[in-house]
C-alpha cells in the first residue's frame, strides 16, 4: 500500500479508533490484505457488487475495528490465507454492540485459555434473519510451543 493512502487511513480511520497508535501499521496491514482478497476471492463466479462493498465500508469494517479495539493486539496476527483458520458463526440480534461484543467474547476467551489468535477475517459476513443477525468470522487459535 502506497505511504500517502497509508497516512490517510490512519487520519480518516485508526486514530476515530481506540486501537494504541503502536498497532496502526498492523491494522492497516490487515485492512489492506482483507480488501485485496475480497477483491481477488470474495465473489469468484460474479464481480463485486456495489452493495456489497458499500456494506463492507459501512457496516463490516466499522465493526471489524471495534472487535480489535477490544482485543489483545499482542496475541494477534493477520493472515492474508484462509489455511490454518476455522469459520465461527454466532447469531444474536441486529444491535451492532452485541454483535461486537459476541466476537470479542470468543476471542478473548481463547485468548484467556493461553491461544494466540491468527485472523483472516474479523468479520465475514452479516446476514439478517429476521430479529436476529447471523455473523460469521473466520480465524484460527493457536498455542506457541
Amino acid at each position: 500500500m502506497k505511504e500517502e493512502i497509508k497516512n490517510q487511513w490512519r487520519k480518516t480511520i485508526l486514530e476515530k479508533t481506540k486501537i494504541d497508535p503502536k498497532y496502526h501499521d498492523k491494522v492497516l496491514s490487515y485492512l489492506e490484505m482483507y480488501i485485496v482478497n475480497e477483491s481477488l476471492y470474495g465473489h469468484v463466479s460474479e464481480p463485486i457488487s456495489r452493495a456489497h462493498w458499500e456494506d463492507l465500508w459501512e457496516k463490516v469494517m466499522p465493526l471489524s475495528l471495534l472487535v480489535l479495539e477490544q482485543i489483545d493486539m499482542d496475541k494477534v496476527e493477520f493472515t492474508a490465507y484462509p489455511t490454518d483458520t476455522d469459520s465461527f458463526r454466532v447469531i444474536t440480534d441486529d444491535n451492532d454492540e452485541h454483535i461486537v461484543n459476541e466476537i470479542v467474547s470468543v476471542i478473548n476467551g481463547k485468548i484467556n485459555e493461553g491461544y494466540n489468535v491468527k485472523i483472516y477475517k474479523a468479520i465475514q459476513s452479516i446476514m439478517k434473519d429476521g430479529n436476529d443477525v447471523e455473523v460469521m468470522f473466520r480465524m484460527g487459535f493457536y498455542k506457541n510451543n
